[in-house]
């Protein structure tokens, strides 16, 4: 007969429905299946659930320290998120995360937040193409949260009260109606991430705004309408920066962010590239796919990157340079108006992964290699098997 915690660790790779299965084998197994570290994290996505079955699991998980619910179908009968909240408060009143999304695709309800506050502990909270009827100042009562997701919910402002949670080091705001960064987020001491991905942002002018960039690890401004960032008070710490599909012309502005590691500027109107970019020593990968450049030989100065696109733009001519590039692992060049390959990159030693499909080759069996995306070795193989090893 199998020991207790060994039959716990086999149960540990079943999904929570199997579980529910296991426990009817015999008593040690129900046991078994309904351990509290079983049963710590609770996802609901598909999977079909009353009212009576979720309060009756709630009531053997009193350790559950994160629920998950993706899906309002799971739910057999209208619960708002408030009735789940409620059940929660009441039976595991240690849970620190709290996930809810699409729950406005199948009920028309009121998703009130009221047994909020009832959440002392919680330091993870999402919503997610949530439908709210209820003002959210109720979540500013939950002080211990470190990351706050409020995703497709139509908000445009937030209230006062936000400025109290002091512990906040993650905030999501993505996909929502903000015209700026919301005042009560300016002065949260502890907040690293902010994602407001696809607002209505066209200006980040405000010195409030300028001094609230500096204290930022990672900034997603994505699908919006902004054209420039201004000069900041002090040496910023961004570590990663998302600027796809907005109106930036011009980089000039984003070189005083030296601690970069990531940049995107996917999909804006880029003409120019500066010609001196070694303030970002430490990035590791740049996309400036869809956008109107001409030339990038200022990119191989980009010593410690790994990945690089520049597909979709009207360059001309690669640099020999990039064969000093030591640690490129990834590069795209695809549809441009590269007419001659140079040959000296398939040398490159790092490089792992080498896309040039739809550009201009004079010679059309590169044209062909280009179109199976080739890796670097069979480019190298190419050149070895035309020109000899001695060219190589």
């Amino acid at each position: 007969m199998l020991l207790f915690e060994l039959l716990i660790y086999i149960f540990t790779f079943l999904p929570k429905s199997k579980l529910c299965i296991t426990a009817q084998v015999c008593k040690k197994w129900k046991e078994a299946s309904f351990h509290a570290s079983l049963w710590r994290e609770i996802f609901i996505d598909q999977q079909k659930i009353s009212r009576f079955q979720l309060s009756k699991l709630f009531s053997r998980t009193k350790q559950l320290r994160s629920f998950i619910l993706h899906w309002p179908k799971a739910l057999t009968s209208k619960m708002s998120i408030d009735d789940i909240l409620s059940l929660i408060s009441k039976k595991c009143p240690v849970v620190q995360s709290l996930r809810f999304s699409q729950m406005f695709l199948t009920f028309n309800l009121r998703n009130e937040l009221t047994n909020m506050k009832k959440f002392q502990n919680l330091t993870d909270f999402r919503l997610i193409s949530c439908k709210l009827f209820s003002n959210l100042q109720i979540v500013s009562q939950c002080r211990k949260l470190k990351v706050l997701h409020l995703e497709t919910i139509g908000l445009a402002n937030l209230d006062k009260e936000f400025s109290e949670l002091v512990e906040l080091e993650e905030l999501n705001l993505g996909f929502n109606n903000f015209n700026t960064i919301p005042p009560e987020i300016l002065k949260l001491p502890k907040l690293i991430k902010l994602n407001m991905d696809s607002n209505l942002i066209s200006s980040l002018d405000s010195p409030e705004i300028i001094q609230f960039i500096d204290q930022l690890e990672y900034l997603l401004l994505s699908y919006n309408q902004i054209s420039s960032i201004p000069v900041l008070n002090n040496d910023p710490k961004l570590i990663k920066l998302d600027l796809s599909f907005n109106r930036f012309s011009s980089i000039d502005s984003l070189l005083q962010f030296k601690n970069l590691r990531m940049l995107n500027l996917f999909n804006n109107e880029l003409t120019q590239f500066p010609k001196e970019i070694h303030q970002w020593k430490f990035l590791k990968k740049i996309y400036l796919s869809f956008n109107h450049l001409s030339q990038v030989d200022s990119i191989t100065q980009l010593e410690n990157c790994t990945k690089i696109w520049i597909d979709n733009n009207r360059i001309t001519h690669l640099p020999l340079q990039f064969l000093q590039m030591k640690k490129l692992k990834l590069f795209n060049c695809s549809y441009n108006q590269i007419q001659i390959f140079p040959i000296e990159l398939a040398l490159c030693q790092s490089l792992e992964y080498l896309t040039f499909s739809e550009n201009p080759w004079i010679d059309q069996e590169i044209s062909h290699m280009a179109q199976l995306r080739a890796t670097r070795e069979e480019i190298q193989r190419y050149f070895t098997n035309s020109l000899g090893n001695d060219f190589l």
